[in-house]
């Protein structure tokens, strides 16, 4: 730390007053090692400080008692009674004087301390927000490049749906778990999400939603993993809650023909 930080933050008169804390101390005893400039600024406030204590604690009538009257038994004069109490009131304000300035300089590291957290939080602010668009950046070409990719899997499309949406599921290495791929899908609608349906008999039953998705390059929305079950997805509708038991014609959006 340089000497000019040393002065702005008051640290050479906290270690006089022995108020300075420890991790600050072991700072300046390493800095005074080799900084010559910094010890001699030292001394001077040393100096300085004991020059005050000793100016306000001594009165200027302040003499040595001569030997018979330290024998004397008389009472005190007026006078001593005064200086008495000279000596009192300077000793009173030497101890408000020493409070303030150590009040002053506790602030004034609390206020150098806060400053330099401040600084630190606002600096890792920056990098989590720096590696966050670095990883959105990332996923945007992970996407890209999963969806490029679709064509050369296998996997056919199921008939045209509404406003000529598709979809197609591709099979996935893990047993009985697919791949479901959607083509010009709208945005998502406030409280809307897709409703995945199995068809058993003239029934319907419901396999899960999805609930995001986003258009990417080409037109392709976001896909999403179905997991491994006994049920085969027959239909998809756009619907909010609450969802009905059965789906209605008019939210249906693609029917799968195995």
């Amino acid at each position: 730390m340089k000497l000019s930080e040393y002065k702005e933050q008051g640290i050479l008169e906290a270690y006089v007053l022995r108020v300075l804390p420890p991790e600050m101390e072991d700072q300046l005893l390493a800095d005074l090692e080799t900084n010559v400039a910094l010890r001699n600024e030292l001394n001077k406030v040393e100096q300085s400080l004991s020059n005050f204590k000793e100016n306000f604690t001594r009165s200027p009538t302040d003499k040595e008692p001569s030997p018979k009257k330290r024998k004397s038994k008389s009472r005190p004069s007026p006078g001593q009674k005064r200086e008495k109490s000279i000596r009192i009131i300077v000793g009173i304000l030497t101890i408000v004087v020493v409070a303030m300035i150590f009040l002053y300089l506790s602030t004034l590291y609390e206020k150098t301390a806060y400053q330099s957290q401040l600084i630190h939080t606002e600096r890792t602010l920056d990098t989590l927000n720096q590696n966050q668009m670095e990883a959105e950046e990332l996923i945007a070409q992970l996407e890209s490049g999963l969806i490029a990719s679709l064509d050369e899997l296998s996997g056919e499309w199921a008939a045209v749906g509404l406003n000529g949406i598709q979809a197609r599921l591709i099979p996935l290495q893990t047993k009985g778990s697919e791949l479901l791929v959607i083509n010009r899908l709208a945005e998502r609608g406030p409280g809307e999400f897709l409703q995945l349906w199995s068809r058993q008999n003239d029934q319907y039953r419901k396999m899960g939603t999805v609930n995001h998705w986003k258009e990417g390059p080409e037109g392709y929305a976001t896909v999403s993993v179905l997991p491994a079950t006994n049920l085969q997805l027959s239909l998809i509708s756009i619907e909010s809650d609450p969802v009905p038991a059965q789906p209605r014609e008019e939210n249906i959006l693609l029917e799968f023909r195995r």
